[in-house]
């Protein structure tokens, strides 16, 4: 029994991917490490999607094959989760692809040094190929130091990251009421839960900047729910003990959600000016030390939370009285 490899499983959501999903199932196929289970969760396609993972299905038997109504990525992965039996769990876009020995590098790093997460590096897709990423801090993190990394610099994808099956003991809460923005919150929620965090530089996954996907959009669409996930981070990274004075990654983080929502108001009618307000006051008008950092390194994202605290200037008169007022 010393000698049985532990089970990976490989969840993939797709919606409409006919041109990138056997890209991606052939990535992880072709793992140099083979005890794997792949968890494909159709999620309501209307192109040729379903046909296409249906064929992989009758000739792989570790394919497992969800077919659901559309509800969006974040429902499907939780399809993917609940059916999962693997002792460990990665998350990859139906639109983006594995290194070949992505999974053995991942899995032994997480073996030998005992951690709950490891993430490594990735290629991402530009005009003249693909580009590596470099994340340029590698090493282990405790739980606390890897969030408020996360938050300072906004990475938040999660994919091509091992996580470790007691992560997901709990029934987990992030998919509720969020349909913009799950990525962040499930990989927030999940990093709170854990005790060790190791990031490798090794690339593990290809990600393809694809016309079309939510990511890449720019579309206003759920713009409220994408403000209201950052919020759902800032309460998960509070109960895993960061302090909303000590800690300026997380005051950063809110403060740059709250301008955020400030320039896009009007695609977000759903959140009161007063659940704005009042994270304006606690972050950063009765936060002193943070306040003097946060003024002089951004200046005018200062000005644009003050002024709206005071006298609920809209963004296009701020921006007037900034250029014309303020500058000159």
């Amino acid at each position: 029994m010393a000698n049985v490899k532990p089970l990976v499983s490989i969840i993939i959501p797709c919606y409409n991917l006919q041109g990138y999903i056997e890209t991606c199932i052939n990535s992880c196929l072709v793992q140099s490490y083979n005890n794997i289970e792949i968890v494909v969760v159709n999620d309501g396609s209307t192109d040729a999607t379903k046909g296409i993972i249906e064929n992989y299905a009758f000739i792989d038997q570790r394919i497992i094959l969800i077919h659901k109504n559309n509800e969006g990525v974040a429902q499907a992965r939780r399809y993917g989760i609940l059916a999962a039996s693997g002792d460990y769990l990665l998350f990859l876009d139906g639109d983006d692809a594995l290194e070949i020995n992505a999974i053995d590098n991942l899995l032994k790093e997480l073996l030998i040094s005992e951690a709950d997460i490891v993430k490594g590096e990735y290629l991402f897709e530009t005009v003249d190929g693909y580009e590596v990423h470099k994340y340029q801090r590698y090493g282990t993190y405790d739980s606390k130091t890897f969030l408020k990394q996360i938050l300072k610099e906004r990475l938040f994808t999660i994919c091509g990251i091992l996580f470790s099956r007691h992560l997901f003991a709990e029934q987990l809460d992030y998919q509720k009421g969020i349909k913009r923005g799950e990525d962040a919150t499930l990989l927030a929620l999940l990093v709170c839960k854990a005790f060790k965090v190791v990031v490798l530089e090794k690339t593990v996954f290809y990600y393809r900047l694809r016309q079309g996907s939510i990511t890449h959009s720019i579309s206003f669409s759920n713009f409220g729910d994408a403000i209201l996930s950052r919020f759902k981070i800032e309460a998960y990274a509070l109960k895993a003990g960061l302090d909303k004075e000590k800690d300026f990654e997380l005051a950063e983080f809110v403060c740059f959600s709250l301008v955020l929502y400030l320039q896009y108001a009007h695609a977000a009618p759903e959140i009161s000016k007063q659940l704005i307000k009042n994270k304006i006051a606690e972050y950063l008008i009765c936060n002193y030390s943070f306040k003097e950092w946060y003024s002089g390194q951004y200046k005018k994202n200062y000005l644009r939370l003050k002024f709206f605290y005071r006298w609920e200037l809209s963004n296009s008169a701020f921006e007037f009285i900034y250029k014309y007022k303020l500058v000159s």
